[in-house]
Order: structure tokens, then sequence, then C-alpha cells
């Protein structure tokens, strides 16, 4: 039987500290418009309520969402919104009180028991990829009872909540129809470091798994690379351009190059078709997965964009992430996606196992000497699922988690982890320093026209500057 399946994408909500700003740019949520085309092909009338994309204050969701008369309302949530998201899902409650609410996404995967326990208004978390996992409760929808069985479901029963079988992860990602980006306001829509063409951005996914095991990463999309047929991915370029009119491309791959052959077939595949002339891409990747001749490749299939995670300067604190990388790596890398012509930009992390405030500058201090275009420095973060998230959690390894308020697990903005050898506040201030010993040089600040908006960067440094002003003043 036919359902009506909202999904509402969440901004934020009264007394949220995020620093979120809309008007600056923004991605529609792929794994939102995934499952939303996935449930409109299985014959559901859908809609996605876009509080990002429209600006909406929580009240207006509510307005909107009772209008829409929901069967199911959808939400996807990162561990640092998942209180935004609850908050939200309570004002529409109140006004659809049988709609039954169903949540997904990074944090309630690695903990849908206590996802469910923690927030009430929550009927039910979908565990992992969540396209195969709903299509299925819907077809089970006049029947609750038998939620609990379906693999990938952790289901509210009363009193009680049922974790249903483990689902394995969608061999078969061709089968997925394209991302329902067209349910979004996709007015504002524009990737960070547009370096090549104004006008509308879109985030593509060619392939889901990374089979690292990063100490603190999620690996919501598993351990296996799952590639998607470059015939597909081709054919998606081709929608994206001709119904959305998109200019620009974003390729969320966790490590795109991670198959040469495959990333070779799929730029040799869009240089035929002309593609690199009609929309412009940037993509994910590991230093050591790349090398001059395969990033001019990429450059001469329309990347114009490389981003890379080097997570640290400093080799015993790299080598104990488990990403299987030395400093030099990162730095060739850096090099020959300049030489390549290709926008640089490289993401460290600060307060990893074993941090101290020497290792802390080195890593500040190599960010310098790489010198890629652009920079994001982030605090390590305990997210759920991760082995960080584990050890800290037992106090071990010297991390000590400082609250259980899933709102402070932000990159930046949170305060969620400290180090028994530097504490938060020591964290925000080298935060703080490396920002501004990366970017206040003439050679950066002239080049902040070609980096064009920075994205969250300023409101991070004024909301980490606030705060430390602040415990100056207690």
């Amino acid at each position: 039987m036919k359902k009506r399946i909202l999904f509402v994408q969440v901004w934020r909500t009264q007394g949220d500290s995020s620093v979120e700003d809309p008007s600056k740019g923004f991605l529609a949520h792929p794994g939102l418009a995934y499952v939303a085309a996935a449930v409109r092909m299985a014959g559901h009338d859908v809609s996605v309520l876009d509080a990002l994309g429209r600006h909406l204050e929580l009240r207006d969701v509510a307005r909107l969402a009772a209008d829409y008369r929901p069967d199911v309302v959808a939400f996807t949530a990162y561990t640092e919104k998942i209180n935004a998201v609850a908050t939200t899902a309570s004002a529409i409650r109140q006004e659809v009180p049988h709609a039954t609410i169903v949540v997904g996404g990074c944090h309630p995967s690695p903990l849908p028991e206590r996802t469910l326990a923690e927030f009430p208004v929550l009927d039910v978390a979908v565990i992992g990829e969540g396209e195969l996992t709903l299509v299925e409760m819907l077809e089970r929808f006049e029947d609750p009872d038998t939620w609990s069985k379906v693999p990938g479901l952790c289901v509210r029963r009363g009193d009680s909540i049922d974790k249903g079988p483990e689902r394995p992860m969608n061999a078969d990602l061709d089968a997925l129809p394209f991302p329902a980006f067209d349910l979004f306001n996709l007015e504002n829509q524009s990737a960070l470091y547009s370096t090549a063409r104004d006008g509308l951005s879109l985030p593509l996914t060619t392939g889901r798994g990374c089979p690292y095991r990063c100490v603190f990463c999620q690996n919501a999309m598993g351990r296996k690379y799952r590639p998607r047929s470059v015939e597909s991915v081709i054919d998606e370029i081709e929608w994206d351009i001709r119904k959305y009119g998109a200019r620009r491309l974003l390729l969320t791959d966790e490590t795109f190059t991670l198959s040469r052959t495959r990333t070779e077939q799929l730029c040799d595949a869009m240089i035929r078709r002309g593609l690199g002339r009609r929309v412009a891409w940037g993509c994910i990747t590991r230093a050591d997965a790349v090398d001059l001749p395969l990033l001019r490749q990429l450059k001469t299939a329309g990347c114009d964009a490389v981003f890379y995670g080097v997570e640290s300067g400093d080799p015993e604190i790299l080598a104990a992430t488990g990403k299987k990388m030395n400093v030099e790596q990162n730095v060739d890398a850096v090099r020959w996606a300049r030489e390549a012509g290709l926008f640089t930009h490289v993401n460290v992390i600060l307060g990893l196992p074993g941090e101290t405030r020497t290792t802390a500058l080195r890593t500040i201090a190599e960010a310098v000497r790489v010198d890629a275009d652009a920079c994001g420095f982030n605090i390590l973060v305990p997210w759920p699922g991760t082995w960080v998230f584990d050890q800290a959690s037992r106090g071990l390894h010297g991390m000590k988690l400082l609250t259980n308020d899933w709102s402070q697990f932000g990159v930046v903005a949170g305060g969620a982890l400290e180090l028994d050898s530097l504490s938060r506040r020591e964290l925000e201030l080298l935060l703080l320093f490396g920002y501004a010993r990366f970017y206040l040089r003439p050679s950066k600040v002239a080049n902040l026209a070609r980096v064009g908006d920075l994205g969250a960067i300023p409101r991070v440094l004024l909301h980490i500057a606030r705060k430390q002003l602040a415990a100056l003043f207690r």
C-alpha cells in the first residue's frame, strides 16, 4: 500500500550552537537523496522538507510537516546533529502524532539501541545503508510487529527495543536510482572552494566503502570498496548536467583513487564524452593513492581540486592512526597535484592519541611546509563506532571524554574530548594558532581570492575565540 514519506534535512534548532550558515553554500545530503529515490521508485509518495536549503525555523518545519500529513518522517543524523534531529522530531510529533519517526545515518548506525533509548520520540533506527531497509519496512508497514525482523532495523516496541538481523552492504549500487536531488531546495547550493565555475554544485558518489582502519573513522559504508560501474557514473554525471544544470560535482567517495585501473577508466570515459568541459569536479583521496600521471589525468577529465587527509605531521602520531602512511607521501602528493594544476586542500587532526604540544606544533609546521592551497585544522572527535570512542569512553590511551552531550561532538566547535597531555583549552588554542600560522602568510592572503568563501572557518574561529574569552572572565 502506498505511503507518504517525509524526509527532513535538519538545519538547526533553538539553542543549537551550530556554526552552519546555509547562506554560505552547502550540498544536499546524498544519503537522504539516495534513500528518498529508492522509496519513490518503490511506489510511495515522497517529499523532502529541506530545512537547511530553505533556512526554516523549527515552528515552520513542524507546520509544513503537518501540511504534508506523512505516515513516516525520516531523518539522517551525524553525531553532533542527533540532538537537533530529536528536537525537530518532537516538534513534528506534536503536529503529526501518528507518524512513525525513523532515523538513520552515522550516529544511530553504531548505537541503534542507545539512540532509541536516549530519544523516546524516535521509533525506528536504520543501521547502515538505508535504501533497501526502509523499502522493506514500508512493505511491512501494516504489520509493525514484524519490523524487528527486517535486516538493518532497530525498533521500539512498547517498553522494549528490538534489533533485527544484520543487513549486508549493498553489492549492486548500479541498481539504485540516481539520488532524488529534485526534492531538495537547490538554489543556495555551492561546494566549498568553487575554483572553476559558479553555479549549482551536487555531490556524486561513485563508490562506497574503505578498506583502511583509521582509528578515528566511523567507516560508515563498510570496509569493502564497492564501486559503481563506469557507465552508471557517466550516466549520472550527464543526468546531473541535463536535469539540474550542475556546474560542479564533489565526489564523496572516501578514497576516490583507491582502484587505479577503475579511476583511469572513469577518467577516460569522461574525457571521451567531453564532460570536463561541461562540469568541474573535486575528489577526496589519500596521498599514497596518487602520482603525477594519475593527477594529470584527473585534471584532463575535469577535476580541479583534490582533498587529502594528512592528519599529522609527526611520524609517530601519524603511525598510531592506523592510516599506514608517512609524512613525505603527503608532501609529494601536494606537490604533484600542484604540478598537475589542481587546487589542493589538506585536513589535519589535532589531539590524536599520544599528541603533545610539541607534536601538535610539529603538525602545524608541517602543514605550512606542505603548503597546500588550503588547510582545515580539526580537533579529534570520539565518534561512536570508532576505536577512539571505545578507548576514550574508558579513559585509555590518555584520552578523556568531557561530556555526553552529542551536540559537542563537532570537529572544531564542539568540546567532547581532551588528552591527559593537552587540555581542551590548549587544543582549541592550538587550532587557532594553526589557522593563523597557515593563512596569515603573504602567499595565502593573496590566494584568498581564489579560495573564495572559506566555508565555516571564520564562524568556527569566532566561536572558539568567544569561548576562550568567556573562560578568561569566569
